[in-house]
């Protein structure tokens, strides 16, 4: 049996390489974009929490994708076809979490987590933050049954040495670990 791997294009540019290789493993798996992202057109979700890109992204909908919003934004466009709610996230609420305040690539792991990934990729994710670096381990604790792997083309900064579920990988350990 296939584990259930999402796969998560974030805010930077995602290699092109990477990204056609996510779509053709993607099409046995899922494909989640955050907001405005170049290769949201191959997404089966588009996680968006900004009304500016919301507005966009109406006007140029990804053909098979959902649009999906924080419960607020989504209010102002309930009867628009194509945009649905992002879940609730009960399992965050303890952490304050606030779908309009964080990133839109964390939105789309905390929608990877709640679809039940094994393994959620991580492409074009933008970890150099310190903020995000802090938001990931938070996931990874949360999500300890979850691996994480960030697929970059140039290494990052920072990153989450000694995290048992998480690991960063160039694109080429990426395709081996594809094998």
């Amino acid at each position: 049996m296939l584990k259930e791997r999402i796969f998560v294009y974030g805010q930077h540019t995602v290699a092109a390489a990477a990204a056609v290789a996510a779509a053709d493993l993607a099409r046995k798996h899922t494909i989640i974009s955050a907001g405005m992202q170049k290769y949201s057109s191959m997404a089966q979700y588009v996680c968006v929490n900004d009304h500016k890109q919301l507005d966009e992204l109406m006007s140029n909908k990804p053909a098979n994708a959902k649009i999906l919003a924080p419960r607020n934004l989504y209010a102002k466009y309930v009867f628009h076809a194509g945009v649905e709610c992002l879940p609730n996230f009960q399992e965050l609420q303890p952490y304050q979490w606030d779908p309009h305040a964080v990133s839109q690539q964390l939105l789309c792991v905390a929608l990877a987590a709640w679809l039940g990934a094994e393994e959620i990729y991580l492409f074009g994710y933008k970890i150099d933050d310190v903020k995000e670096l802090e938001n990931i381990r938070a996931m990874t604790s949360l999500y300890t049954n979850v691996d994480f792997v960030h697929v970059y083309k140039d290494p990052p900064s920072n990153n989450l040495n000694g995290v048992e579920n998480f690991v960063s990988l160039d694109q080429p350990g990426f395709k081996q670990r594809m094998r």
